[in-house]
């Protein structure tokens, strides 16, 4: 009877490819909802903006302005989060771009 161990070559390399691949499935995820949250905060940032110049006051009546500064507001903390995580996922990355060349 021939006897294989569980935790064979093989069976590490495939566990490696899943985890490259959730690795960048996760990337690809936290990358969108950063670009997302940006954007959330820079259209928040604006509106509130030209509401207190009184620009787009009667076009945004209908929203609070609470409404707007909470989103601005969590959205900024939001993205504060990603960018970390963003960081974090893409240190190798980021590490080879900077370094110097010999």
């Amino acid at each position: 009877m021939l006897m294989v161990p569980l935790c064979s070559r093989g069976a590490n390399k495939s566990w490696e490819v899943l985890w490259a691949v959730n690795i960048y499935g996760l990337r690809r995820i936290v990358s969108i909802c950063l670009l997302i949250s940006a954007i959330l905060v820079f259209v928040s940032g604006i509106v509130l903006y030209l509401r207190t110049t009184h620009v787009l006051y009667r076009v945004v009546i209908w929203i609070p302005a609470w409404i707007i500064d909470d989103i601005h507001v969590y959205a900024g903390f939001v993205v504060s989060g990603l960018a970390i995580i963003h960081v974090y996922l893409n240190w190798n990355a980021l590490k080879n771009y900077f370094k110097r060349r010999k």
